[in-house]
């Protein structure tokens, strides 16, 4: 379900003048991994199957699942199939953000619209997570495929995003998703502006 909701978010943003990921399950192949042993284990012992969990990583982002997320990282998931890091962006989950990106997550890694993590957090407007991404060297210059930078799409003016913004709302309410529409309209130029331009210097 992650999947087709992401698609369609993918759509509206795109609509609006960027775009966002798209998220697929991913690949649930156990790997194995190994840990020094200890005096009192064998070897043997030490060897463990790690299989990712049921749940699609693109939805533990979304919900906010860290066990999910962490036990994805252990069985080696790609962190960077289908945007994981963007949905975790789109819900608003920080600590699912910093779980991805200390994992490994592409910061930089364009969905099928050219859409990257920093996109996506300076469109809903994620102060915090657009921070994070540019403290960790998330580069803020790259334009989706319209040529669009984050800096110009949050300058947007509000009527004109307006409708995305419902429609990933009604869309995407059933997986937890909340967006307060008086705080996107007064808040997100400015304040993301004054983000991606304090990254800058």
């Amino acid at each position: 379900m992650i999947s087709r909701l992401m698609t369609l978010v993918t759509i509206c943003i795109t609509a609006a003048g960027c775009g966002d990921g798209e998220s697929k399950p991913p690949s649930t192949a156990p790997v194995t991994t190994q840990t020094t042993a200890t005096d009192d284990q064998t070897a043997e012992e030490t060897e463990q199957e790690v299989s990712a969990p049921d749940i699609e990583l693109g939805t533990a982002a979304a919900e906010g699942d860290l066990e999910a997320i962490r036990q994805h990282i252990a069985a080696g998931s790609d962190l960077d199939k289908d945007s994981p890091l963007v949905t975790a962006t789109v819900f608003g989950n920080i600590e699912a953000v910093k779980l991805l990106i200390n994992a490994g997550a592409d910061l930089n890694a364009q969905d099928a619209q050219g859409s990257t993590p920093v996109f996506v957090a300076a469109f809903f407007c994620r102060p915090e997570i657009l921070k994070l991404l540019l403290e960790k060297g998330a580069d803020q210059s790259i334009p989706n495929k319209e040529g669009r930078t984050p800096s110009e799409v949050v300058q947007a003016p509000f009527a004109l995003v307006k409708p995305a913004y419902e429609y990933i709302g009604r869309q995407l309410a059933p997986l937890g998703l909340r967006l307060d529409h008086e705080r996107l309209k007064k808040v997100p130029g400015p304040m993301m502006v004054e983000i991606l331009n304090a990254a800058e210097k």
